[in-house]
């Protein structure tokens, strides 16, 4: 069964990062508001782990996004149509994706 996880407490953050260390890749896709902005605001990241567990970060609470960027740069990501979301990640976190693939390319 899937299991979908909602992140918006530092505890449930640092239950993310111990996932995200242990795996090889993770998928990733953003949801920002774009309309009537200069700059998107972001919104929800999503993140699932390769094992199938799925993670929406919401990205208006108060959480530091920084080290997510950091860690992620150390992973395989999975994007579908990515050029938006590594662009806004890049913005938010500082994500500098090493390996990346992008099921739409």
């Amino acid at each position: 069964m899937l299991q979908i996880h909602i992140v918006k407490h530092p505890h449930q953050f640092d239950y993310l990062f111990q996932q995200i260390k242990s795996a090889t890749f993770v998928a990733i896709d953003t949801e920002f508001h774009s309309e009537n902005r200069f700059r998107p605001e972001l919104m929800l990241i999503q993140i699932c782990v390769q094992r199938g567990e799925v993670f929406l970060v919401d990205a208006l609470s108060n959480l530091n996004l920084d080290p997510l960027g950091k860690l992620l740069s150390q992973k395989t990501i999975i994007t579908h149509g990515g050029r938006e979301d590594y662009r806004i990640l890049y913005r938010e976190t500082g994500l500098r994706a090493a390996r990346a693939y992008d099921t739409q390319i």
